[in-house]
């Protein structure tokens, strides 16, 4: 099953665009062109497919990036996202991440690279 990202602590956010009431998004504050990324690390377990994208409020059902990978034996499987995308003032994006292994996988947190969730406008 998909499960939503939320991300509890900032690097740094000049423009407002994470808010503590709604930590899982990233909220478009001036019309245009946005830089996007995502990277996360899961725990390592050898056996299925690890997965992650970027859904848009205008459709959250639809992607508008995603990624898999397969798990080998002994890797932490990292999985990086990014794209370009046009938004409007409210709209966001939000990251969801799966795994189908067969069991309970958590994913990295590091204060170097996972989870990150960033957007910035171009």
């Amino acid at each position: 099953p998909w499960a939503t990202l939320t991300f509890d602590t900032e690097r740094w956010d000049t423009a407002g665009m994470h808010d503590a009431v709604n930590p899982e998004r990233l909220t478009c504050i001036n019309e245009g062109y946005y830089l996007i990324i995502a990277n996360i690390t899961f725990d390592a377990l050898s056996g299925g497919y690890r997965y992650l994208l970027i859904n848009h409020s205008v459709d959250g059902t639809i992607a508008i990036i995603e990624t898999g990978s397969a798990s080998s034996s002994g890797a932490y499987p990292a999985l990086v996202l990014t794209t370009i995308w046009y938004m409007l003032v409210g709209e966001y994006v939000y990251v969801r991440a799966a795994q189908d292994s067969g069991s309970s996988l958590n994913i990295i947190k590091s204060n170097q690279y996972s989870p990150e969730f960033m957007m910035i406008q171009l």
